[in-house]
């Protein structure tokens, strides 16, 4: 059999789709990644990646195989995390996205440390998957349509998805009534490895036709980008359960009609290691009830 770190490198491009990102990941050289996955297919006397530049496609025999090594992964975490008790009874480590940290969960903390004066809490927040970004939180939140190994999850809520922009931007220009009509003016877009939904799906879903290539702004942050259509420089797609303070503000104001409910939902998610612990199950249940409030 190969290494394991061919197996190990061949799952990092297959999740990411980038020999680079991979090579980031594994703080290895690119060429390192692309020699471990050649060996493997050599090994195995079959292509696992194609290469059409300036992009790559995972054939399905790499999907097979990257499955199998995430799972194995999950596993050897889920073990190595058994062992391991939580250092800080008093204190929680919750990871999140930034925008869902920034918009949903902190403006409603001080009712948790209203409730639970002697628990702290460390947010451990990052735009990156948080399995893999941190191994070592006590609970989390995340967007998801998929089960995750080692975790115990509770369904939070959905979301929809809708354009949104400023007032100011709005009124100046009266002729947006419908979806369509937003291929006329710029569009704020998002480049993000989280499973945020871009324009071309969101078109997509609404059933229609849209250009191969859409010009606008581009941002790797959801709270610059929501921040650009506060400032009035274009048209976002917001998520309403992180943005409704912002409507209900009148802050922004939905652009369009038409709204798109994106599969998955947004899960609480705790290490199996974690079950039953005080702390973290008071968190959970008062994140709960948090959503139960919402709309």
């Amino acid at each position: 059999m190969p290494p394991l770190s061919a197996f190990l490198a061949l799952e990092a491009v297959v999740r990411h789709v980038s020999f680079t990102k991979a090579a980031l990941e594994l703080k290895v050289s690119q060429a390192a990644v692309s020699q471990q996955v050649k060996a493997l297919e050599d090994y195995l006397g079959l292509q696992l990646i194609a290469r059409e530049r300036p992009r790559i496609r995972p054939e399905p025999a790499a999907s097979v195989i990257a499955a199998a090594v995430r799972s194995g992964i999950d596993g050897i975490e889920a073990a190595v995390q058994s062992v391991r008790g939580r250092p800080d009874p008093g204190r929680i480590a919750v990871a999140a996205t930034t925008a869902f940290s920034s918009y949903w969960l902190m403006p409603r903390l001080t009712r948790f440390f209203a409730a639970y004066p002697a628990l702290e809490v460390t947010l451990l927040t990052r735009d990156l998957d948080v399995r893999d970004t941190y191994s070592d939180f006590d609970i989390g939140v995340v967007f998801t349509d998929q089960t995750r190994p080692g975790y115990t999850a509770d369904k939070v809520f959905g979301d929809e998805v809708t354009a949104v922009c400023s007032p100011v931007y709005l009124a100046a220009h009266p002729g947006l009534a419908g979806a369509m009509d937003l291929l006329t003016v710029p569009l704020l877009h998002l480049e993000s490895e989280e499973p945020w939904m871009a324009w071309a799906e969101w078109f997509t879903a609404l059933s229609l036709e849209m250009p191969s290539a859409m010009s606008g702004p581009r941002y790797t942050s959801y709270i610059l980008a929501i921040q650009a259509a506060l400032e009035g420089q274009g048209i976002v797609l917001g998520w309403r359960r992180l943005i409704q303070p912002l409507l209900d503000r009148g802050s922004l104001v939905q652009a369009v009609p038409e709204t798109v409910t994106p599969q998955g939902g947004y899960e609480v998610i705790v290490p199996d290691r974690l079950k039953g612990d005080t702390g973290v199950d008071l968190f959970r249940r008062w994140l709960l009830e948090e959503a139960a409030r919402d709309w």
